[in-house]
């Protein structure tokens, strides 16, 4: 979360926008002017109308609802409420209906970081997604397309975000004009072109919740009536004149702002950059303190340090802002009702409007924006369906996986509702980059005595290229050795779940055999490979391939004539299931990453080495206490046909019985154990997550399975710390094998499963 508020303060301070006066407004909508809402229904005509006025400040801005629990304790009715960015926030959810007590809970027990990643966790990720996790790309994906290079526009896309404003506010979502809420409302939110307050008085009010909260840079702007829309604190963050307009006789304003600080001797890069956010936000907010009269009420919680990204102490925000309002117990009683009139205000607050009543069914499921692919693809990756009764945690599920699919910026829903029956529209935003996507990565793995191999990867896609939802994925690779892989997955049945994959791959790179006298050969092996998989997806959890191999592969010495040139034509039957359904592929906490290969080389394909190979790799994770124990075995077998000398299995390198050079020992059989312990050091960095861990290992390769003998095991050891970070994990570690070979190495990339054929 510290990244985050980090993160914020860069991304305010480089929108460079203007800070208009309080006054230079344009309307969220091309209508009529705003109007206060008619007196008789919101408040008695011999009181003035109370305007409650919330400003942004992040994490800050929770204590709002300590305010609104002093207010509701002294009857002290809400008959208009303007808000900017958390102000609006929690402004929304007070007219929706939540009394601040189940506010309070609400916010409490939101996961803000899991909340501020667009990403589902990533067991639930569909599968197509996570098979290039060993490549280990970096995060920054570059949209390709007939105008060239774009990137998004800003780091958080917040469909999670949007899911929750949606969900929490759905009461009143068929509502379109924010006066005909229970409490009439208004969100301030920023015209990115002018940096002018635009205010959101109508529409769809989770889109204008997010668009008042778009912290630019940060989170990308949201689209509104032609207008690119980010945050509304860079405009007006206490919108006190946007109440008054609404028609408030008398305000109550609350403050949660950061102020800048007076001591700005020996400030960090950062520290200059929240300072300058600080004055920035200060400037519109002074001019609308000097809109409050004597009539008036200010109240500002004293929260000291607490940053607007502190948002784990949402309990410690509530009792302070409880804490200001108590302090002004007295001038609040001057806005206080009769018991009598306070009740009627409760029961319409509370009441809200539009609310699904229990148990309502949804009568229709309408997909919109989700071109080209079909309909009948999209209700069939749905759970929920007509008749089915309305499932929030079913329909979160349902849009990650339609975000996953089709590679949308977003995918929200609104209820339209007639009586106890629903109709559900699912809306796609497509990507305002690509439609094409690239990204780049990087691997390495060193010895730091001689043996090293890096690649510098470029990784494209493009998805969506019917109503099936076929795609396009190409993997080139320079460094040490060359590559190019290049696939079109194609799905069959709406369902995506059978599919056809065929695929090209080219191959240059660089092996290294350790001759009997100890010397190293370096040898040359290219190869170049057609195939054509059919396949079934195992929902998210993996796939199971089946399909023609042929190529052609060949091999070289490059120091000495001890290896005789090879050239082999390939055909093969390959199988490969894979399962993959651990949380992270780089440092695994929890679950299961399995795969098996069979690959049957055959003559009558058009090879000219006839051999099978059978390959089994797992893993499995799991987590005690502050550490995480992986366990691993990989074993594999000739079936006594005898592999070509292009095509051994080896043993060698981190991880791979550690101590022992790359490719170090290779046989027809191999049998390899594994047992990691680590832990994490400290909490999350700025740079990412540490980790120190160790590994004990036991394995060998053998010439045939009728010589393999557990008494040939060789032993290893390997100690490392571990760089999870965002933009490629890193190793750093030393392992020592039985006989004295020790060796210290640098990883980048994943050390657990290297990439199958």
């Amino acid at each position: 979360m510290r990244r985050f508020a980090f993160a914020v303060l860069l991304a305010c301070v480089a929108a460079g926008a203007s800070v208009p006066a309080v006054g230079e407004e344009t309307r969220g909508a091309p209508a009529a002017p705003a109007a206060a809402a008619p007196a008789d229904r919101r408040a008695p005509a011999d009181r003035p109308r109370v305007g409650l006025v919330l400003s942004g400040g992040g994490a800050r801005g929770i204590a709002h609802i300590g305010v609104l629990k002093v207010l509701e304790e002294l009857r002290v009715p809400v008959d208009c409420l303007a808000g900017t960015s958390m102000g609006s926030i929690i402004g929304a959810l007070y007219v929706s209906g939540h009394p601040p007590s189940e506010m309070a809970t609400i916010i409490e027990t939101i996961d803000w970081d899991r909340a501020f990643r667009d990403t589902p966790d990533r067991q639930d990720i569909p599968y197509r997604r996570k098979q290039d996790d060993d490549l280990a790309l970096f995060p920054l994906e570059i949209g390709v397309g007939k105008r060239g290079f774009s990137t998004k526009a800003g780091l958080i896309e917040g469909s999670r975000v949007d899911f929750i404003f949606r969900s929490l506010t759905e009461r009143i979502a068929s509502i379109t004009e924010f006066d005909d809420f229970p409490i009439p409302y208004r969100a301030v939110a920023a015209d990115l072109a002018n940096g002018h307050a635009v205010i959101l008085d109508r529409g769809d009010l989770a889109r204008a919740m997010r668009a008042s909260m778009a912290i630019p840079g940060v989170f990308t702007p949201v689209d509104i009536d032609g207008r690119r829309l980010v945050d509304g604190g860079i405009a007006d963050n206490l919108p006190v004149q946007v109440a008054r307009r609404m028609g408030a006789g008398r305000i109550i304003a609350v403050d949660v702002g950061t102020p800048p600080k007076s001591d700005v001797s020996g400030l960090s890069a950062l520290g200059i950059l929240g300072q300058t956010m600080s004055i920035m936000m200060e400037l519109n907010v002074e001019a609308s303190r000097r809109l409050i009269g004597d009539d008036d009420l200010l109240i500002t919680p004293a929260l000291g340090e607490m940053t607007a990204a502190d948002f784990d102490r949402a309990a410690a925000a509530i009792a302070i802002g409880e804490a200001a309002a108590r302090e002004h117990t007295e001038e609040l009683r001057a806005f206080s009702v009769s018991e009598a009139e306070y009740a009627a205000f409760l029961a319409g607050q509370r009441r809200g409007a539009g609310v699904p009543p229990p148990g309502t069914r949804i009568g229709a499921v309408v997909a919109r924006g989700f071109e080209p692919l079909s309909a009948k693809l999209i209700q069939r990756r749905m759970r929920t369906r007509p008749g089915t009764p309305l499932d929030y945690d079913v329909l979160y599920d349902d849009l990650i996986r339609l975000g996953q699919v089709g590679e949308y910026e977003s995918v929200g829903f609104r209820l339209e509702d007639s009586g106890d029956i629903s109709r559900l529209i699912v809306e796609a935003r497509q990507k305002s980059w690509g439609p094409g996507y690239l990204r780049f990565g990087l691997g390495l793995e060193s010895n730091f005595q001689g043996s090293t191999d890096f690649a510098l990867l470029a990784h494209h896609r493009r998805p969506r290229l019917n109503r099936l939802g076929a795609e396009t994925r190409t993997i080139a690779g320079v460094g040490d050795g060359t590559s190019l892989f290049s696939e079109f997955y194609q799905p069959l049945t709406t369902s995506g779940r059978w599919f056809i994959a065929p695929r090209i791959a080219l191959s240059k790179r660089k092996e290294v055999s350790l001759l009997p006298g100890g010397d190293v050969e370096q040898l040359d092996l290219r190869r170049r490979e057609a195939a054509f998989d059919v396949g079934m997806q195992l929902g998210s959890y993996g796939e199971l391939r089946l399909g023609p191999i042929v190529g052609h592969v060949e091999e070289t010495a490059r120091t000495t004539s001890t290896f005789p040139p090879i050239s082999s034509d390939v055909g093969a039957a390959r199988f490969l299931a894979t399962i993959d359904h651990v949380d992270s592929f780089f440092f695994p906490t929890r679950g299961n990453l399995t795969s098996f290969e069979t690959y049957l080389s055959r003559d009558s394909l058009g090879a000219d080495d006839a051999y099978d190979k059978v390959t089994l790799r797992t893993l499995q994770a799991g987590s005690f206490r502050k550490g995480t124990l992986v366990g691993s075995l990989e074993v594999g077998t000739d079936l006594d046909s005898g592999l070509p000398l292009y095509d051994p299995f080896e043993i060698g390198g981190f991880l791979n019985l550690s101590g022992l050079r790359r490719g170090e020992k290779t046989g027809n059989v191999k049998a390899l154990f594994s047992m990691l312990n680590y832990w994490k050091l400290g909490p999350s960095s700025p740079v990412g997550q540490f980790y120190v861990g160790g590994a004990l290992q036991a394995g060998n390769v053998w010439p045939d399975v009728h010589v393999a003998e557990l008494g040939d095991l060789i032993y290893s050891g390997t100690l490392f710390f571990g760089l999870d970070s965002k933009y490629t994990p890193m190793y750093l570690g030393y392992g020592l094998a039985e006989g004295g070979n020790g060796a210290v190495y640098l990883f980048l990339g994943s050390p657990f499963f290297r990439r199958l054929r």
